[in-house]
């Protein structure tokens, strides 16, 4: 992961990893079924990709939220009672 900043914008970049799916969309006879495959082949990807990207963000603010907490434990601020 890169972080660019800009004024005070600060904007993380992942890489883009391209990979290829050997799915050939052509046994399929019919056009409307060709159509609606591909279709629901690249929804799901798009799918994938949203998922992956929102789980490393909200890794850095679960990691965020863990030290936080041990910190507090520390410190003495937090009691856990079992």
């Amino acid at each position: 992961m890169h972080t660019i900043a800009i004024d005070n914008n600060t904007q993380n970049i992942y890489p883009q990893i391209v990979f290829t799916l050997g799915v050939d969309f052509s046994q399929f006879e019919n056009p409307e079924l060709q159509s609606k495959a591909k279709n629901t082949f690249h929804r799901f990807i798009s799918f994938v990709r949203k998922t992956f990207n929102d789980l490393m963000e909200n890794r850095k603010l679960i990691h965020l939220s863990l030290n936080t907490i041990l910190l507090l434990a520390l410190f003495g601020k937090v009691f856990v009672y079992s």
